[in-house]
C-alpha cells in the first residue's frame, strides 16, 4: 500500500503518465471515506490489524484537481467500494453518473 503513497516514485509515475492525457480527458478518482479491516502478512498473517484506509483522498489524487480530475468520497470502506445493493443506492447512482461523465468528454473531445 505504501508503494501508491502520495510522493512515493510509483505515484509520480502516475502522475506524469496521465499528465499526457489531461487534454483529452477528465478523471473522476474515488476513495474510501471508512476504514477497512485488514488481514495481517508474513509474521502476523491471518490476524486482524487496525482498520486503515487503503485509499485515503491523498492518494486517490492523480495530480490535475483544478481542472481536469475530480475526487470523489464513497461513504464506505475499500472492500465495498465496487458493491452496491441496488443499482438505486446513492453510491451506484453517483459512480456510474461520474463514469457516464467521463466517457461523454471523451467521446465529445475525440467526436467519435
Amino acid at each position: 500500500m505504501m508503494r501508491l503513497k502520495r510522493g512515493s516514485p510509483l505515484a509520480a509515475k502516475e502522475a506524469m503518465d496521465f499528465e499526457v492525457l489531461w487534454p483529452y480527458w477528465r478523471v473522476t478518482t474515488f476513495y474510501e471515506g471508512r476504514k477497512t479491516p485488514v488481514r495481517g502478512l508474513g509474521k502476523t498473517i491471518g490476524k486482524l490489524l487496525p482498520k486503515t484506509f487503503v485509499v485515503d483522498k491523498e492518494a486517490a489524487i492523480i495530480g490535475d484537481t483544478c481542472v481536469h480530475e475530480k475526487v470523489i468520497m464513497l461513504d464506505t470502506d475499500h472492500t465495498n467500494m465496487n458493491k452496491f445493493p441496488a443499482a438505486s443506492h446513492p453510491m451506484y447512482v453517483r459512480s456510474a453518473d461520474e463514469i457516464k461523465e467521463m466517457i461523454t468528454y471523451s467521446l465529445k473531445v475525440h467526436r467519435y
